[in-house]
């Protein structure tokens, strides 16, 4: 897979974009894959990701170079990394195991292309089997008095460990809009709730009004 990567980038919505972004790969010898995409309607914002492939001989130093003086042109803020690089994740968990469990034993079967960096908790629960997987086990209690210090601990864990993407496994604990911004772009949660959107107690009715 040494000629596959993967294009993200994400951008203010414009009609077009993405037939201009898979007509640049096209041109420069790339082979899309596979391709999702998503207009943010709360924030005019375009999200991308392409996975493809460079043919002919194409060289990916030359396609980052000249993807840079396009991507200028109509404000994009971008990454190109290959196909094959695994992730270095950290995860949020607190006492269900049930999201957490899934992620590790798609991450111990392969099934997942991500290097798992740690586990940060506001409970000791999780510990055991964090530790049997060999991994970096996190505990930060929440105290209502001093969440600010917390949240500083586990921003700085993130950074310090070299992770990319901070997943919330049924993280319940809402994080507060100094934490959102610092992660933005760089965490997701995979709650059936939609946190950190829509935070409070009605997490069911601001999705439905949202549609």
């Amino acid at each position: 897979m040494d000629n596959e990567f993967v294009l993200q980038m994400r951008c203010a919505d414009q009609p077009g974009i993405l037939a201009r972004i898979t007509g640049f790969l096209y041109e420069r010898s790339g082979d899309v894959r596979d391709a999702a995409q998503f207009g943010d309607a709360s924030t005019g914002l375009f999200f991308v990701r392409i996975h493809f492939r460079l043919t002919n001989g194409g060289s990916v130093a030359d396609l980052r170079k000249d993807f840079g003086d396009f991507a200028r042109s109509f404000g994009l803020d971008w990454s190109i990394r290959r196909w094959e690089r695994r992730l270095p994740v950290m995860i949020a968990v607190s006492k269900a195991g049930h999201c957490l469990n899934d992620l590790l034993h798609r991450w111990k079967i392969g099934a997942l292309p991500i290097r798992i960096m740690g586990v940060i908790s506001n409970h000791e629960t999780m510990r055991p089997l964090v530790e049997w997987h060999d991994l970096p086990f996190h505990y930060l209690p929440v105290d209502p008095d001093h969440r600010a210090k917390q949240e500083a601990a586990m921003l700085r864990l993130f950074e310090d460990s070299g992770s990319e993407l901070l997943v919330l496994a049924r993280y319940m604990q809402v994080l507060s809009s100094d934490l959102c911004a610092a992660l933005n772009g760089r965490c997701i949660n995979i709650h059936h709730s939609f946190l950190p959107s829509f935070k409070g107690a009605r997490l069911i009715i601001g999705p439905m009004i949202w549609g």
